[in-house]
């Protein structure tokens, strides 16, 4: 990776346990009202949640998940396309924070809607890709857009984005917060 200062992007979430992000998993043994709330946007996908990450030999509710795209680009993507979204509230996290060895992307692949069947080569460490290749609004996610709003069905957020996986809890001490 380059010494350019990188970022990643997590959605500010409605209900923190202290000032620590959690993964899923973790959350349900510390603050279960609050897991069960958020395992809530994988209703109809539940399968996703056991989702086995090889690089990181552990479960996809094992991580918390960061997007790479500033999401000033992703919002922005949105509005052009007729969806009238309030601003978000947005973790700004330096990717140096995050320990390298726990690092993971999952390369969120087109695939039909419903399908969320992954393979090994979905993922790769996070050492092995150009990090600035992943900071672009794929078009993945613009044909998901499109299609969503002419089927007049609500689209998902970060179809075909790549995931920043990192196992392991974040203290949120000096991290900036920036809305879009």
């Amino acid at each position: 990776m380059s010494q350019i200062q990188q970022f990643v992007f997590h959605l500010v979430p409605n209900q923190l346990h202290g000032n620590v992000l959690y993964p899923l998993n973790s959350l349900w043994k510390i603050a279960p009202e609050i897991a069960e709330n958020l395992a809530k946007k994988y209703a109809g996908r539940e399968s996703i949640q056991k989702r086995y990450i090889p690089p990181l030999d552990c479960l996809w509710n094992d991580v918390l998940m960061f997007c790479p795209v500033p999401p000033d680009r992703l919002m922005q993507i949105f509005r052009d396309a007729g969806y009238d979204l309030e601003p978000k509230r947005w973790l700004k996290i330096a990717i140096a924070r995050l320990e390298l060895q726990n690092t993971a992307i999952y390369f969120s692949k087109n695939r039909a809607y419903g399908d969320h069947s992954v393979d090994d080569s979905d993922f790769a460490r996070l050492d092995q890709v150009d990090f600035a290749s992943l900071t672009q609004v794929p078009d993945a996610l613009r044909a998901h857009i499109q299609s969503a709003r002419s089927e007049n069905r609500q689209p998902f957020m970060f179809v075909g984005v790549p995931h920043v996986l990192y196992k392991g809890e974040l203290l949120l001490d000096e991290i900036e917060i920036v809305e879009f």
